[in-house]
């Protein structure tokens, strides 16, 4: 037989089981893969191997639906598909030497694969790079990064049918140790897989520390662990068959449970070969992603309009139950809509990269030909062709993607298209499950300012309130409170205050004490009724998305329907007797986040502390009477002041706070609002937390910088890097100088991005603005006035 770069061979199965299970051929002495040469023949008729279908004598058998004919003749296309068991699970190890400068060739190659679980190494990853922007369609990313330096990492794609939980990873390890990660596969009708995916960077020693650490969780029945690196194991797979060196290793706890293992070249990827398994376990085969939706397309708007005049509301004239008429009304609509406009499911099994045409797929399938033949015969000429190929495949698909990009962003009229396309690329997180807003954000932000603004006239809420108000938010409740606290400090006075934390507060609110507060609050006898019609007589169930399906109905007693628009305010409502309920101290109201605090001399403290338990104690008994619960394990208490009073406390010394007989430790920092807060009003803290959040969504837009237009790039800092900058930023009052000079070095990082390369690009207004305020005001203005 010659050494043809591909040859036809019919085999019979029982010599094809062979020929897979040793995984190579040899042609003339040199071993080659086996997809290289061989295609074993099957017929397409009765879908068996070892025939042509012209010689078949067996009955026709779809692949689809089981039935007796071929698949070209099937006609149950649109049915769901099957799920079928298998005994068997795929795992694969690939190294990438970098995820991200692969992805679309790593998607489009894995997402034609039937592996549930595919482990990385070398990543390249840092923390700041989102799962959204690095995901797989149908699987879930679990992962490792080297947090330090460049390089390293590790990780798996886990298919969505199976869950995983991470039991021990190298995270925050010291530098130039081996990198892990760990963790317990479970399926819903198999046993659990305990599974290991090591890197050993290069000159590191032993393993031990992984061994050591593995050990601890070998009690599991299964085990497997795959990684690169110099071990032995009971199945070894080499990476080159020149060298012969240990690679890659997949590692195994029973050789009776493995089906087939093997090597696969993949072009666009580090140096390093697929390796993978096929491990005897129970799972679920992988389901594309199924979609249920109308195709309002085809709708006949003539005939909707004839169905619905001929609808029959005898039936819903004839009730007196408010229920029933609007069971009949959306039972008489959704007839009709099943009639015209019927639901439709559909089910794509392959999700690729709408940018790679079939141009650009024959030169990644030329590429991957120059590449097998280099692999064989190992001549620069082949090499050099193979390496001009693949340079050209990362030009042409960058360039793709990028046109693909800027067309979408640039065609895009509605915010909603801009948003698809941004959590497309994942720089936002996925939209929630569910239906979308009854009414729009400004609709229901009108209606609490009127609802607010009428209560408020007739003293219906408490006044330290600052939600759902107008003119009131998280940023003058804080402010409100620091400034009490700075002036406190201004007279060498010292605060202490606790911060509460209610559970499930609006789902604790007793429904016949509502109604007797809003009788005080003088609503009408109408009023009354239709509250507690609209609260009583509901029902709660739980929905489980794994077998989507509903629970049994509960009847809810208590609580306000959270999520509608009335739930806040009669909330609001319900506290509103909570200001008698105090002797010696302040308070804030932010919904359910409760503050108190009190202001005394440092030689006072036990005598403030002993005022505050006192108010503590009226607290909980108010709560125990309106059926409310604290949760003394998550409230914390402070002392707040300059640093000089604070350093001469001895928090030792002191009587704690107590809390339904349980003792609060001082804390020396706390997170109020989504402020962090210090004893002695540092704002380090903050600003560390600040500088951090723009730099990581700042290094997002950078790795897709390229991907969007110049006016996208500078409303998406406006989007979401603005909001950080600006929020709460009025209580920052006294910020030291390093750290007014962090939060404008994060400002200028932003700037860079949105195509302001210099300070001479911006207007001479912005340039000589002296308020930081003000600067950034004009400069967030000019940023959303730049052109394409």
């Amino acid at each position: 037989m010659q050494c043809l770069p591909s040859c036809v061979i019919e085999v019979k199965p029982e010599v094809r089981k062979v020929l897979l299970e040793r995984g190579r051929i040899f042609l003339r002495y040199a071993a080659c893969a086996l997809a290289d040469h061989v295609r074993i023949v099957q017929c397409f008729k009765c879908l068996s191997f070892g025939h042509y279908a012209a010689n078949c004598k067996g009955k026709p058998s779809c692949g689809h639906c089981t039935g007796e004919h071929e698949m070209k003749d099937c006609r149950s296309r649109d049915s769901k598909p099957r799920v079928k068991d298998m005994e068997d699970i795929k795992i694969c190890h690939v190294n990438c030497q970098s995820l991200i400068a692969h992805l679309d060739k790593f998607r489009h190659f894995f997402l034609k694969t039937c592996y549930h679980i595919i482990c990385m190494s070398e990543t390249w990853m840092r923390p700041g790079v989102s799962d959204a922007l690095v995901g797989l369609p149908g699987y879930s990313l679990f992962r490792c990064d080297r947090g330090t330096r460049q390089g390293g990492g590790v990780g798996f794609f886990l298919l969505d049918s199976l869950r995983a939980s991470v039991l021990c990873s190298s995270e925050g390890s010291v530098a130039g140790r081996p990198e892990y990660i760990i963790a317990e596969i479970e399926s819903s009708d198999s046993a659990k897989l305990l599974i290991a995916v090591v890197y050993r960077p290069p000159n590191v020693g032993y393993l031990g520390e992984f061994f050591q650490k593995f050990s601890e969780y070998q009690s599991a029945d299964t085990k497997l662990c795959l990684h690169p690196g110099n071990a032995t194991g009971t199945v070894q797979i080499y990476a080159s068959l020149e060298k012969f060196k240990y690679s890659d290793l997949s590692i195994i706890d029973d050789r009776d449970k493995l089906m087939e293992y093997g090597q696969q070249d993949v072009a666009f990827l580090s140096a390093h070969d697929l390796i993978y398994v096929k491990y005897r376990i129970k799972t679920q085969r992988r389901c594309g992603r199924r979609i249920t939706y109308r195709d309002w397309s085809c709708l006949d708007m003539d005939a909707f309009m004839s169905d619905i005049c001929g609808i029959d509301w005898t039936v819903l004239l004839a009730s007196n139950n408010m229920d029933e008429k609007v069971e009949e009304f959306n039972t008489k609509l959704i007839e009709i809509l099943n009639k015209q406009v019927p639901l439709r499911t559909r089910c794509f099994k392959n999700l690729p990269a709408p940018w790679l045409t079939e141009d650009i797929r024959r030169v990644m399938r030329s590429r991957d030909q120059a590449r097998r033949a280099w692999r064989r015969y190992r001549c620069d000429r082949l090499y050099n062709r193979y390496k001009a190929l693949r340079n050209n495949v990362q030009a042409l698909v960058r360039d793709a993607k990028k046109e693909h990009y800027m067309r979408m962003f640039s065609r895009a009229g509605k915010a909603e298209e801009i948003w698809r396309g941004l959590r497309h690329l994942g720089l936002i997180k996925a939209r929630a499950e569910g239906g979308r807003l009854r009414h729009t954000v400004e609709e229901l932000s009108e209606f609490f300012a009127q609802s607010a603004e009428q209560l408020e006239q007739g003293d219906g809420i408490v006044l330290e309130e600052s939600a759902y108000r107008s003119h009131h938010s998280a940023q003058t409740c804080l402010v409100r409170m620091l400034d009490d606290v700075r002036k406190a400090a201004n007279c060498r006075m010292v605060t202490v205050s606790v911060f509460f934390d209610f559970s499930k507060a609006f789902d604790r609110v007793n429904h016949l004490r509502l109604i007797e507060k809003l009788k005080r609050l003088n609503f009408s006898d109408s009023i009354l009724r239709w509250v507690h019609s609209y609260l009583t007589d509901r029902t709660q169930v739980v929905k489980d998305k794994s077998i989507n399906a509903l629970s049994a109905g509960t009847l809810v007693k208590v609580g306000v329907p959270q999520g509608s628009v009335l739930g806040p305010l009669l909330f609001m409502m319900y506290l509103s007797d909570f200001e008698s309920v105090l002797n010696y101290c302040k308070y804030n109201f932010y919904v359910d986040d409760l503050q108190v605090y009190l202001h005394c001399e440092p030689r006072n403290l036990r005598d403030a502390i002993w005022k505050m338990n006192k108010d503590i104690e009226a607290i909980i008994g108010w709560t125990t009477t309106n059926g409310l619960l604290l949760n003394a394990n998550k409230t914390q208490a402070i002392i707040l002041g300059t640093s000089r009073y604070i350093n001469s406390v001895d928090l030792r010394t002191l009587q704690g706070i107590e809390v339904d007989k349980t003792m609060i430790e001082f804390a020396t920092e706390i997170k109020y609002l989504g402020v962090t807060i210090t004893n002695t009003l540092s704002w380090e803290r903050q600003v560390t937390s600040i500088a951090k959040k723009v730099h990581t969504t700042l290094y997002q837009l950078k790795l897709c910088k390229s991907l969007l237009p110049e006016e996208l790039r500078a409303r998406l800092v406006a989007t979401l890097i603005q909001p950080h900058l600006e929020y709460c930023c009025v209580a920052y009052t006294d910020m030291t100088a390093e750290q007014d000079r962090r939060l404008y070095r994060a400002l200028n990082a932003c700037i860079r991005i949105s195509a302001i390369r210099m300070w001479n690009g911006l207007p001479a207004e912005i340039r000589n603005e002296e308020s930081q305020t003000a600067f950034k005001q004009g400069l967030y203005a000019h940023l959303l006035r730049m052109p394409d």
